[in-house]
């Protein structure tokens, strides 16, 4: 099992008070994102699941708090994408992700995500979340593209 990811998704897990005196640590949505694609990378050939979580996780992200964000602190990514808001959350998210990896596990994504066998395959597994949508596969590669921008802007 690849462990990459997981020191930077905890390091950047919020503390979350669950009851009082009892805190534990979250991982946050960039953190997650890193493990889920490490985790389709080591599964993903029988298992599409965590294809499909992360395409939940990239058409969500623009609003799990971050479209203050969106219309304040990183306008640009809005004016760049046109005001779009479903490319803009995974484009965040990208930077997001990038700001809290260490160079070598983001190069490690960055070369998962630049492998053209296994970039077809996460496109067909990401095409799963968009059943009776017209052309899957197009809307799948708009989110990940996004979000592998984001990646390579920080």
């Amino acid at each position: 099992m690849n462990v990459a990811g997981y020191r930077e998704a905890l390091a950047a897990a919020p503390p979350v008070e669950i009851q009082p005196g009892f805190v534990v640590r979250v991982v946050s949505l960039p953190g997650l994102a890193i493990l889920k694609l490490f985790a389709w990378a080591d599964r993903g050939a029988g298992d599409p699941r965590d294809a499909i979580d992360l395409v939940m996780l990239l058409r969500q992200y623009s609003e799990a708090g971050n479209e203050d964000r969106l219309y304040g602190a990183e306008i640009e990514i809005l004016e760049t994408l046109r005001y779009d808001l479903g490319l803009a959350g995974p484009r965040l998210l990208g930077r997001d992700a990038a700001r809290i990896t260490e160079p070598t596990t983001r190069n490690q994504i960055l070369a998962l995500l630049d492998d053209a066998r296994r970039w077809g395959k996460l496109l067909g597994d990401m095409a799963r979340a968009f059943r009776g949508a017209e052309d899957p596969i197009a809307k799948a590669e708009a989110l990940i593209v996004q979000f592998k921008e984001g990646l390579r802007e920080i």
